[in-house]
């Protein structure tokens, strides 16, 4: 089944629907893997596999892999981290975060559809991962009734080596899978 606009490119192809389902199922199996802090906000590679399914798959694709993937963890499946799901989860303390990941995903799928510059994705990773940040932290905040010093500490000052070296693997993997994916997603 494909699915076109007044274009002859098409929207929903099988072969797009399948790689989005297979990076939403790999969200969904990578998101679970954490290690958790004492502040309550987990090291996971859930922004990893989001940011990579934004650039291999674009804005439109890599957000909806990412909002099926919260779908799923709204619905109960233990897919976040620590193998949690469900409603209370996503409202909790960390469910900004969690949330967030929508950001993240329409961040760096639109500038992965709009250049082909490496560092420019690199750069909309970081800005991804920021504003995944922010959202959280106002969350954590709010939620756990915490000040700003420390939500920073317990949700963004931890992370940063780790999404420094999450924003390398992406783009090191992007680079060469990403042109190997063109045919799929149009089939």
């Amino acid at each position: 089944m494909t699915v076109s606009n007044s274009d002859t490119k098409p929207i929903f192809s099988t072969g797009s629907m399948t790689v989005t389902a297979l990076m939403a199922a790999a969200i969904c199996v990578i998101g679970p893997l954490s290690i958790p802090l004492a502040g309550g906000v987990p090291i996971s590679l859930q922004d990893f596999i989001i940011g990579l399914a934004a650039v291999l798959l674009g804005m439109k694709r890599g957000t909806m892999a990412t909002f099926l993937y919260l779908l799923l963890g709204l619905a109960g499946l233990p897919v976040f981290s620590g193998f949690t799901g469900g409603i209370g989860k996503l409202a909790g303390p960390t469910g900004g975060y969690l949330v967030g990941f929508l950001l993240l995903a329409l961040i760096v799928g639109k500038a992965s559809d709009m250049t082909d510059s490496w560092l420019m994705i690199a750069l909309a990773l970081v800005l991804g991962q920021l504003a995944d940040m922010a959202i959280g932290t106002a969350w954590l905040m709010w939620m756990a009734h915490m000040d700003l010093k420390a939500a920073l500490f317990a949700g963004v000052i931890p992370f940063l080596p780790g999404n420094a070296v999450k924003t390398v693997a992406v783009v090191l993997i992007g680079r060469t899978v990403k042109p190997l994916l063109g045919k799929v997603l149009d089939q």
